[in-house]
C-alpha cells in the first residue's frame, strides 16, 4: 500500500531544517554525489542555464544528456539527467568535476539541502495566492566531511539561490495544476487530450526558449499558453480544479 501524504511528511520531520538552522558539511570534490544517481531532475530554468553554458540548444542538451518520462501518478512530464554506466554517473561529471559547475542544476547546487513547497488554499487555481511556503530538508550526505558548518540561509546565498524564489513557486503551481487537469481528463478517458497536453507541456515548459532572451519573461508566456490549453481541454462541467475556478 502506498504511503499517505501525512505518512510521507511525518517521515520527513527528522530531516526538516529551518533557514537559520546549521548543518555540517564540507565538499571535498570527490565526485561521489554525482554517482549512483538517477534522481537529478531538471526544471526549465536548469535546462536553460545548462544549455546556455554549453552553447547548445535546449533540445540538443535534452537529446544528448537527458531522459523524459511521465510522472508515475501525475503523468506530468519529468526530465532528468540520464546516468551513464554501471556506476550511474551523471553525464556532466568529467575527471570528478562538473563541466557545467557554474550552471549546475538547482538540486546539485543545493546539495545536501533539498526543498519542497506546501501550498495553501488558492482562490483561483492558477493564482499564487494563499500561504505558499518553501520547506527545506537536510539529507545526510554520503560524501564530503563535516569540517564546515553552515546555515541553510548562508548556503543558499552562497550559490545565488533566492529565498523568495518566484520561479520555483510558479513552477510548483503549474506542475500541480497541469497534473490536476490530466487527472480530470484521465477520468473522462480523453486519451488524445492527455497526449496533447503532455506534449505541449514538454515543448512549452521545457524547450521553447530563446537562449539570447531573458528567461522569466519567456517562462511566464509559456505557462500562460499551457494554462489556456488546460482551460480549452477540460470538459465544461469540470473547469474547476483544486478548489479554484479557471
Amino acid at each position: 500500500m502506498k504511503p499517505s501524504i501525512n505518512d510521507i511528511l511525518e517521515g520527513l520531520d527528522a530531516e526538516r531544517i529551518g533557514l537559520d538552522e546549521s548543518f555540517s558539511f564540507h565538499c571535498t570534490q570527490c565526485g561521489k554525489c554525482c554517482q549512483n544517481r538517477s534522481d537529478i531532475l531538471l526544471n526549465p530554468l536548469d535546462l536553460y542555464q545548462a544549455a546556455k553554458a554549453m552553447n547548445i540548444s535546449i533540445l540538443k542538451f535534452v537529446n544528448d544528456f537527458c531522459e523524459a518520462f511521465p510522472g508515475e501518478n501525475s503523468l506530468f512530464p519529468i526530465i532528468r539527467l540520464l546516468p551513464r554506466g554501471e556506476s550511474k554517473t551523471c553525464p556532466m561529471l568529467k575527471d570528478n568535476k562538473c563541466i557545467i559547475h557554474h550552471a549546475k542544476p538547482t538540486v546539485c547546487a543545493m546539495y545536501p539541502i533539498g526543498r519542497g513547497i506546501l501550498m495553501g488554499s488558492h482562490e483561483h487555481s492558477w493564482d499564487l495566492l494563499g500561504e505558499d511556503r518553501i520547506e527545506y530538508i537536510f539529507s545526510k550526505p554520503n560524501c564530503g566531511d563535516t569540517a564546515e558548518s553552515h546555515t541553510v540561509r548562508e548556503w543558499l546565498e552562497q550559490f545565488g539561490i533566492p529565498l523568495d524564489n518566484e520561479f520555483f513557486v510558479k513552477w510548483c503551481v503549474i506542475m500541480r495544476d497541469v497534473s490536476a487537469c490530466i487527472e480530470v481528463l484521465f477520468e473522462k478517458e480523453q486519451v488524445e487530450e492527455i497526449v496533447h497536453l503532455v506534449e505541449l507541456s514538454i515543448f512549452k515548459l521545457y524547450l521553447d526558449y530563446d537562449l539570447e532572451q531573458e528567461f522569466m519573461e519567456q517562462f511566464e508566456k509559456n505557462i500562460n499558453e499551457v494554462r489556456f490549453a488546460c482551460v480549452c481541454t477540460l470538459p465544461e462541467e469540470r473547469k474547476s480544479i483544486n478548489g479554484g475556478n479557471i
